[in-house]
């Protein structure tokens, strides 16, 4: 039986594109009902685009990331541009070269 009554933190390692990265998931909802944390359990994969801005200035530091276009951009600020004109079509396949 879940703690209904006690806020429910969840880490979850990833390995997304070759790098492992920690999330650290909160589920307050869990504190009122158990139905509620199980639905949380379902991942999402959180954007990689959340940190940049969207008015489309970009550093030109070089720091290539391969999208799943075939496509190097050259940071991940150039990637979030064209991932925003696409609407979500392309993702992020890989940090460096394609």
């Amino acid at each position: 039986m879940f703690f209904s009554r006690v806020m429910c933190i969840i880490f979850s390692f990833l390995l997304y594109s070759g790098d492992l990265f920690l999330y650290i998931l909160s589920d307050f909802s869990a504190l009122f009902s158990e139905s509620a944390f199980i639905k949380s359990l379902i991942y999402r994969r959180p954007t990689v685009c959340g940190m940049y801005n969207r008015l489309g200035i970009c550093s030109r530091e070089y720091f290539p990331v391969c999208g799943t276009n075939r496509r190097t951009y050259i940071n991940k600020c150039i990637f979030c541009i064209a991932y925003r004109e696409s609407r979500g079509s392309i993702n992020l396949a890989r940090y460096g070269k394609c």
